[in-house]
């Protein structure tokens, strides 16, 4: 897979801290990505409809914990994420 596009990804972690709060620690990366559009099976069984804004990325890559994603300097919403052998998949819209 050509991994020619570059993404935004944002994971929060959070710790204990100093008298029992919660510190947030926002990790940013810029990772390559991939991406392909659903098929028409897809988009029925994940959005319940037709949405032609709704594609996948291909991040080369596992990550756990996505929190946001941004893509083409566009904040993008996460439905669902797979993984596939070494690369993690993320359907946005």
């Amino acid at each position: 897979m050509n991994y020619s596009k570059r993404c935004k990804i944002t994971i929060n972690t959070t710790q204990p801290g100093y008298l029992g709060e919660d510190e947030v620690i926002s990790e940013t990366k810029i990772v390559p990505c991939s991406q392909s559009l659903l098929s028409a099976s897809d988009q029925v069984n994940i959005f319940g409809k037709y949405t032609k804004s709704a594609f996948e990325l291909h991040l080369q890559g596992n990550y756990d914990q996505i929190d946001e994603i941004e893509y083409e300097g566009v904040r993008r919403s996460i439905f669902d994420v797979r993984f596939h052998r070494n690369s993690t998949v993320v359907i946005v819209s």
